[in-house]
């Protein structure tokens, strides 16, 4: 599996907090498009679906598990 930049991480974790799009990128001064592939990106390199829903419950696992090990 490839790493995470810095970036898809940020993204990942306010994922994993059930953040709506919009929210996550009003905190991080993105756009939502912006976001969307942050996500898009993330779901790919940890080997998510392409839905939304598939790509979102994919990424709340990788955090949970690699927030376990930091």
């Amino acid at each position: 599996m490839t790493a995470l930049s810095a970036r898809e991480l940020e993204v990942a974790r306010l994922v994993a907090e059930d953040l709506a799009d919009k929210d996550i990128a009003r905190i991080l001064l993105l756009s939502v498009h912006t976001v969307r592939e942050y996500m898009r990106r993330v779901g790919k390199k940890v080997g998510a679906k392409d839905s939304k829903f598939a790509r979102r419950r994919a990424i709340c696992r990788w955090v949970e598990e690699h927030d376990k090990a930091a």
